[in-house]
């Protein structure tokens, strides 16, 4: 049984677990578009998710819908993101940006032309939207031409070749409320051209933008959001719903996309349906997913990996605090898109850890490194009982470092190497794995121990215990 602690291959990464944190607007970009202060700090402190998939990022200035948002078409913009992308993988994470084209949700105050919103068709969303004057009714859009669509497909794969040239991973196509969804709607595509009328033609404009950033970055630097069950922001599908969204990521399945993230309301018969059609990752959300189902969709080889938004909002240490049940943070919605008692900081990056491992010092520190000798015929049990330990590190332990274990060339013997955050972390762990230890001092003779507070060149730099000889075997850090 597949865990959500586990690794995963996506494209062209490799995710340390399967926790992925959800797309969020969070209203905090600067006027040009470029990210806020606070981003690079606010990502970094989330990456202890495998994947992290950005707010939405508008790819023009059509595309933008909402104040404060940002985008990736301009170089102020990629240079801003690269710091950002920076602070992910510092932290063994990996990014993908959301592109998001607002369409016709979306005011004149909001967007840097100050031009109405463009749509597929003359229809308002018959909504409110949030400017920096107070809410105001969403004004009728403009409907596109047939060739500023095609022209609305190149912005998506400049904005994706822009986001890689930042640093980032991949990018997320968004297909939820906004442009791509809104070209699926009956109730927003009253198009007679090629991209309106029949269920083929409404999904074209989707089909065209996922094939256009594949062309743009690969196929395996892309990924696509949707939702069939979504019916905000007045937007209907028809009874042919269903058959249009299995139509749509049937169409996207052949492109070879490196995963397909569905948000998902309703009965679950149509999600088989989705994982018989996709062969390729699937991200399933589920909003408002109790605590205790965390892992389940995994679990059971309904989905590869889960994502999640407000719970990763409001706990920057999300994974830590799931693995060791410890309790969560709530997310202040009032603060979600604009500025608290703290300044942008508000409800951003004021969320406390559960250990804060900037303020150990490195006395606090520590390691330990261990070489056994396996007993004969033993090895293969040796190499179940270190995947084990590893798991269980994974899941229970808040205060490990770093856990490798190397073997020699012919697997006859083996050096652990441990990092926590002070001993009493160490002292945890061993609890944690309560019978691993014992299993594996039964088939192991220990040749030598050496541990220390302080010295961070102990891993590789002990006199009589150096592992550079010894072959890397599996690896946790945190």
């Amino acid at each position: 049984m597949t865990d959500i602690y586990s690794p995963f291959t996506l494209g062209r990464v490799e995710l340390k677990n399967r926790f992925v944190m959800a797309p969020m607007t969070r209203a905090r970009a600067n006027p040009d578009g470029t990210p806020g202060a606070l981003a690079a700090e606010y990502y970094g402190q989330r990456a202890g998710v495998g994947l992290t998939i950005t707010e939405g990022t508008q790819p023009s200035e059509d595309g933008q819908g909402y104040p404060m948002t940002p985008g990736i078409y301009t170089e102020a913009h990629v240079e801003v993101w690269r710091g950002v992308n920076d602070a992910i993988h510092s932290h063994g994470g990996y990014v993908f940006y959301q592109l998001m084209h607002a369409g016709r949700m979306s005011h004149p105050d909001n967007t840097p032309h100050h031009r109405q919103g463009v749509a597929p068709s003359a229809i308002a969303p018959g909504e409110q939207i949030y400017t920096l004057d107070g809410m105001k009714d969403i004004p009728v859009p403009r409907a596109l031409t047939t060739e500023e669509v095609q022209a609305t497909v190149r912005d998506y794969a400049f904005a994706a070749k822009q986001a890689i040239a930042s640093g980032a991973d991949g990018v997320e196509i968004h297909g939820i409320a906004y442009l791509i969804h809104q070209f699926l709607a009956i109730s927003a595509n009253q198009r007679t051209d090629q991209y309106g009328g029949s269920l083929e033609n409404r999904a074209r404009f989707a089909v065209e933008v996922a094939q256009a950033v594949v062309e743009s970055i690969g196929s395996d630097r892309t990924g696509i959001r949707l939702s069939p069950g979504f019916g905000g922001f007045g937007l209907n599908h028809g009874d042919e719903g269903p058959d249009l969204f299995r139509y749509l990521i049937r169409e996207l399945n052949k492109l070879g996309l490196a995963y397909l993230h569905i948000v998902h309301y309703g009965d679950d018969d149509i999600l088989h349906d989705f994982r018989g059609i996709w062969k390729q990752a699937f991200i399933l959300n589920r909003p408002d997913r109790p605590r205790e189902d965390i892992g389940k969709d995994i679990a059971s080889g309904l989905a590869d990996l889960e994502s999640y938004g407000a719970m990763v909002l409001a706990n920057p240490d999300f994974v830590e605090r799931i693995a060791s049940q410890a309790p969560l943070n709530t997310a202040d919605h009032s603060v979600y898109f604009g500025v608290g008692a703290n300044g942008l900081a508000s409800g951003y990056t004021d969320f406390p850890a559960l250990v804060d491992n900037s303020e150990q010092t490195v006395a606090d520190r520590f390691q330990a490194m261990v070489r056994l000798k396996i007993h004969p015929g033993k090895t293969p049990e040796f190499k179940m009982i270190a995947e084990e330990t590893i798991r269980l590190a994974r899941e229970k332990d808040i205060g490990t470092i770093r856990y490798d274990i190397f073997f020699n060339d012919d697997e006859t013997e083996a050096v652990v190497y441990e990092e926590f955050i002070n001993p009493a972390a160490r002292i945890k762990h061993l609890e944690n794995l309560g019978e691993n230890v014992a299993d594996m001092l039964a088939i192991v003779d220990m040749q030598a121990e050496v541990w220390s507070h302080s010295d961070l060149g102990l891993r590789a730099s002990v006199e009589g215990y150096d592992v550079s000889f010894f072959k890397p075997y599996i690896r946790m850090k945190n």
